[in-house]
């Protein structure tokens, strides 16, 4: 069984993810028993999904893909929207976190959309990563320079006034430089056919050949800060996977 390798090899965390892992199924099984099964083997289950299904899983932590607001999500995810907010405001997960991917044709939105997410109050938190391509076609979402500048200053500002974007500063301010060294043998994937691949899956669909100097797969990135004991990195990943929702922090300037 793959979840007994990924425990093996050491990994304390599994998240499901990629397609939609509410939809997986093998003959009687579906993700209900995988589920059952990881939180047997590791110290904390998550799945990210499209929200397209009832939300209330028995995951440790939920991540909702959320790509902009309506129209822009809609033409990024086949007219999902409004099945997501349905499914999110009827959950009453206690860790359903916001995950939106940015790129170039939900950037200048993204600002607007933390605070629209913040004010539903169904999210314990956000995470933001960027765009990352896999081949020549994917590249026209990747951001260019200056607004991938841009859009993670304006995180920084929304985090340090009190919304709960749960990435940290640290990791917000290496993506926008994109200096930081990438320790991608923290992470295991294993792919449907039960293949596993230790490090960034990205060069492994690109067969190497990605280009790392225009990265913003800010999981990476965080963790990688946290090989460097960089603190913020490391609260971040406690805050994201070991806390519960308790943001009732007003938003304003942090003193």
């Amino acid at each position: 069984m793959v979840l007994e390798k990924l425990k093996r090899r050491g990994n304390l965390i599994v998240i499901f993810e990629g397609g939609e892992p509410l939809m997986w199924s093998d003959g009687e099984y579906t993700i209900i028993d995988l589920l059952h099964e990881a939180h047997k083997r590791f110290v904390r289950v998550g799945i990210t999904t499209n929200g397209t299904f009832p939300l209330n899983v028995d995951a440790d932590i939920v991540w909702v893909s959320i790509d902009g607001f309506k129209a822009t999500h809609d033409r990024l995810r086949s007219g999902s929207f409004d099945a997501m907010m349905e499914n999110a405001l009827k959950s009453d997960h206690p860790n359903l976190l916001a995950h939106v991917t940015i790129n170039r044709a939900n950037v200048d939105e993204i600002p607007d959309l933390v605070t629209f997410l913040h004010n539903l109050k169904k999210f314990r938190g956000i995470t933001c990563q960027l765009h990352y391509s896999y081949d020549a076609s994917d590249h026209i979402l990747a951001l260019p320079k200056d607004k991938r500048t841009w859009v993670l200053n304006e995180l920084i500002k929304l985090k340090k006034s009190g919304y709960p974007i749960l990435n940290s500063a640290a990791s917000l301010e290496a993506l926008a430089s994109n200096r930081w060294y990438c320790h991608d043998f923290w992470v295991d994937n294993a792919d449907p056919a039960g293949n596993i691949m230790q490090g960034c899956y990205v060069k492994g669909h690109t067969g190497g050949k990605s280009n790392c100097a225009d990265c913003g797969f800010a999981p990476y990135t965080e963790a990688s800060l946290a090989h460097r004991l960089v603190p913020e990195a490391i609260i971040a990943g406690i805050k994201i996977f070991f806390s519960e929702k308790n943001y009732t922090k007003p938003i304003g300037k942090q003193g």
